[in-house]
């Protein structure tokens, strides 16, 4: 079987986030620390705090939260191992806590740390990842990816539910309306295709509506969340089809 990168069939960003369970948890929260540029963000479910005589939690407290030049995201949870595991478990816990409390300041880290006392070290997993993803959404939508790098020529060609529907497209730079959802219109080519060509950086992220928010499409590529293209394919033409609108 012969196997494809993600972004060849997915759309993608170029965004890297590791999640790590246990010794995992270890792993990813070590590199968070000492090799902050290997991932945007880490999630280390009951992270192992103690072992090699708490250096990865010496590491954390004698870490320059300031080093990475864009913001990062770190989630450390831990189950009932605080009463369950021996005791050194919970000191080590107990010493990255304690530091992650006291700061007013974590520079350019959003750290959370988060307890689930009725989950033992293995049924922890699940209760504390969905709490952590959902933190991670909020994260990534409040620090989405820069544009940058060549404009690029882009056709937008998007197929309309009804001949008659008008198309705008609002996205996360100048070319696509700086989010404003009725600045940026498409040309009527067909009875149910809208298409313009735009000279956009990637990654681009959009929405479609008929010129409001509140007339934002769903469509064949998300049902409710912003389009989004890390980089640029082989054809250079984005087609999105609209299922509906939100207005009607």
């Amino acid at each position: 079987m012969k196997l494809c990168p993600s972004s060849t069939k997915f759309r993608t960003t170029s965004e890297r986030y590791a999640i790590g369970h246990s010794l995992s948890a270890s792993f990813v929260l070590d590199k968070a620390i000492n090799a902050p540029s290997l991932f945007k963000g880490c999630l280390a479910i009951s992270p192992n705090l103690a072992y090699d005589e708490y250096r990865l939690a010496n590491d954390i407290i004698a870490a320059d939260f300031n080093k990475p030049n864009e913001k990062k995201f770190l989630y450390i949870s831990q189950g009932n191992e605080l009463v369950k595991m021996r005791e050194e478990w919970g000191i080590g816990y107990k010493k990255v806590k304690t530091f992650i409390d006291a700061k007013d300041d974590l520079g350019n880290y959003t750290v959370l740390v988060k307890e689930f006392p009725d989950e033992n070290h293995w049924h922890t997993f699940v209760p504390s990842l969905i709490f952590g993803l959902k933190k991670l959404n909020a994260f990534i939508g409040s620090n989405p990816a820069k544009p940058q790098g060549a404009l690029i020529p882009i056709t937008f060609r998007f197929t309309v539910p009804e001949k008659d529907d008008e198309a705008f497209i609002a996205g996360n730079q100048n070319s696509l309306g700086d989010w404003d959802p009725g600045k940026v219109k498409l040309k009527k080519v067909s009875d149910l295709e809208r298409e313009i060509t735009l000279n956009v950086q990637f990654p681009i992220e959009f929405r479609i509506t008929r010129g409001s928010w509140d007339s934002k499409a769903a469509t064949n590529q998300s049902e409710d969340d912003n389009i989004v293209i890390a980089k640029p394919a082989k054809s250079k033409t984005v087609k999105v089809k609209v299922e509906a609108w939100y207005d009607k």
